[in-house]
């Protein structure tokens, strides 16, 4: 089909005829090597073949596609194998979207464990401390572990009060941070 044709850089009449290694070329994403002919693998084992993550396929003009895939045997009445069925889509567009949340996470997590301010993430609906970074951890002298286990009520000099106006302000997004005595 013209989808897979895109992605192998082969049209089906250019295709015919030639083995499926050549057409369907993949490799591991991270290290590069080939990864053996789903096809292959399934005529070998039987049954159906799906392979792993981080998978390339190379087209024909050399461009690559992040490819999630699977193989499964075509039989005949008597149950014999008389071919493969194989099916794959490019999932490059996941594969980045997923990669730029890890990035961004990864410099959110950096910003938060090395920031000399005191940080906590606090569930907004129940005020219990979700994560603490060190100079929080510092400051008010728990580890991270009992300041998980907390509310933001334990920590803070706010009468109920002011805490439940604060918990308001952020449910209504008016507020994303405030700043309490200690």
């Amino acid at each position: 089909n013209a989808v897979d044709e895109r992605l192998t850089g082969w049209t089906t009449w250019d295709a015919a005829g030639r083995p499926v290694e050549e057409i369907f070329r993949i490799v591991d994403g991270a290290s590069g090597s080939a990864v053996p002919s789903p096809v292959a693998k399934m005529l070998r084992e039987g049954g159906a073949v799906e392979l792993g993550n981080h998978i390339v396929l190379i087209a024909g003009d050399g461009s690559e596609h992040q490819v999630a895939d699977s193989c499964s045997a075509i039989r005949d009445a008597r149950g014999q194998v008389i071919g493969a069925v194989l099916v794959f889509r490019d999932v490059s567009e996941e594969y980045r979207q997923r990669m730029a949340l890890r990035a961004s996470e990864e410099r959110h997590r950096i910003l938060f464990e090395k920031n000399r301010a005191i940080q906590l993430l606090v569930d907004a609906a129940t005020g219990a401390v979700i994560d603490a970074n060190p100079a929080a951890c510092d400051f008010y002298g728990y580890t991270r572990e009992r300041l998980r286990q907390m509310t933001i009520g334990e920590i803070n000099a706010l009468d109920a009060h002011a805490q439940q106006h604060v918990v308001e302000m952020i449910r209504a997004e008016k507020r994303h941070h405030f700043v309490v005595r200690h």
